[in-house]
């Protein structure tokens, strides 16, 4: 149960672009290599990239169009970008389907258009943010040298006129795992062939280190299947193992390892289609449960990445925190979807006078793959803001925190201390009070002699709420009293245990 990994490790480099131009392009996500054309094993296999278009007009659709190209391309007097390549801009396209560029000796016409683009619309700030698809060809440029992400927009006016001068290309290489001598020289690739529990649509990366930071970029990364993507679409054809065991096919995965890495693959990344991360699984030596070992993978083979070396993560569906009437408990609530090796949910609660701090604790259903609810409720409650988190653990002991929800806890306005409930009671009972402000608070339990029998608090508390449980689970059925000082002032009350 990798889940909810609260940092993603993808860089947001700035894109340079080949003239002054308002628009930018920030590289959310770019991976490090690309399969090319090869003659005797054909291994290409499409990349997935994540970018951000800032500079444009708010909420205006725009026509976009991609491809590769190279370093001599982005160089040129006389600009291209739609160079090498097939692509598609999922999620934006219902089908799936591809959106072919031309090739890179396309010639264009004058006024230059776009003969084919996908209909994105800019949010209130003028930016949009979007997956890009990117199939290789059989074009040498695949081969032979280090490429770059182009992307060209329209002005915006409905049409497919372009102004290529304006393109946006990406400022950091793409290229072969090994060599650049051509279709006679094979690229030292390794096929990854990935099993995965979760969702298609969701994307997936991997790196060559358990821990990546903020600049490593991932090896190679693409989408799950869902059915609707078609591998063998492009101009030329994708791995026959991708053909044959993955397109097509719900939940699989291809993937390519170059072999010139030697670290094997240290971390798979699954993420959501906003960019968000679904899940995540680490392996510290490249050797993963399923005992594939990824330091040792060989030209053309092809390995299974399985379910057990990408797990689905605990799918939390819903989080809630509610304050009930009273306004002296806050009830959570959240749905699993699905769970697999999850151990347990501890809960935890931040205010504005202490940070996080586990509050309570309740027991997981390890494997599902139904909907399971579950419920917590505190009864402590610190004035203001109250935020709940939850701590999602693994039978092996690995975490992820879940997204926060809150509520606003409104301060008492003096101090109150409730009769015990229930009263009588058998073993244990619930005293509320409540605090105006931040106060030193002693409660103390006697018997009917006026005897102490147990100290339940001697200690600071923050304006707000709190119950406190009472077990007299080893005290004689009786009378007893509990006393309250706080704030200069002291309240006694009786309650009557019955056994």
């Amino acid at each position: 149960m990798k889940r909810f990994l609260a940092l993603l490790v993808f860089s947001a480099v700035l894109i340079t672009t080949t003239t002054i131009s308002a628009q930018s392009m920030t590289e959310l996500i770019c991976p490090q290599y690309m399969g090319g054309y090869e003659y005797a094993a054909q291994n290409i296999i499409s990349t997935a990239f994540r970018v951000k278009i800032s500079g444009l007009q708010a909420t205006t659709t725009y026509k976009f169009a991609a491809g590769m190209i190279s370093d001599a391309d982005a160089a040129a007097a006389s600009p291209i970008c739609y160079g090498y390549g097939n692509y598609y801009f999922p999620g934006y396209d219902a089908g799936g389907n591809y959106k072919a560029s031309p090739n890179y000796d396309y010639t264009p016409a004058t006024p230059y258009t776009l003969p084919t683009s996908t209909d994105i619309t800019t949010d209130a700030a003028g930016e949009v943010t979007f997956w890009v698809i990117i199939s290789p060809n059989n074009n040498d440029n695949f081969a032979l040298q280090m490429i770059h992400l182009c992307i060209v927009v329209n002005n915006g006016d409905g049409t497919t006129a372009v102004t290529l001068s304006n393109r946006l290309v990406s400022a950091l290489n793409v290229g072969p795992a090994a060599n650049f001598s051509g279709y006679t020289t094979a690229y030292d690739y390794a096929l990854i062939e990935g099993h995965s529990l979760a969702p298609g649509g969701k994307y997936v990366f991997i790196y060559d280190k358990e821990n990546p930071t903020a600049t490593d970029r991932p090896l190679h990364g693409y989408i799950i299947e869902d059915n609707s993507i078609n591998e063998n679409s492009g101009y030329a054809p994708a791995p026959s193992y991708y053909s044959t065991d993955v397109n097509g096919q719900t939940g699989r995965y291809g993937l390519l390892y170059p072999l010139a890495n030697t670290n094997g693959i240290r971390r798979i990344e699954t993420l959501n289609v906003d960019g968000s991360s679904y899940a995540a699984s680490t392996d510290a030596d490249g050797i993963w449960p399923s005992g594939l070992n990824t330091t040792s993978l060989t030209k053309g083979s092809v390995s299974i990445i399985s379910e057990a070396d990408a797990p689905l993560p605990v799918e939390l569906q819903d989080f809630t925190a509610t304050l009930n009437q009273s306004g002296n408990q806050v009830v959570l609530n959240w749905r699993t979807a699905t769970e697999i090796r999850s151990y347990a949910f501890e809960i935890q609660r931040k205010s504005l006078s202490a940070g996080w701090k586990t509050i309570g604790s309740i027991p997981a259903h390890g494997n599902s793959n139904s909907p399971k609810d579950y419920s917590f409720t505190d009864n402590q409650l610190p004035a203001g803001e109250v935020s709940y988190r939850l701590k999602m653990i693994d039978n092996d002991g690995s975490y992820e925190l879940s997204p926060e929800t809150s509520v606003t806890i409104t301060a008492p306005t003096k101090l109150i201390v409730s009769q015990n409930y229930p009263n009588p009671f058998n073993p244990s009972t619930l005293i509320t009070y409540s605090l105006p402000r931040d106060s030193f608070v002693d409660l103390k339990v006697y018997d009917a002699l006026g005897r102490e029998v147990m100290t339940l608090i001697n200690g600071e508390r923050s304006a707000g709420t709190y119950q406190v449980n009472f077990n007299g689970n080893n005290l004689p059925s009786g009378t007893y009293i509990y006393k309250l000082s706080s704030q200069g002032q002291m309240t006694v009350k009786k309650m009557v245990l019955i056994k």
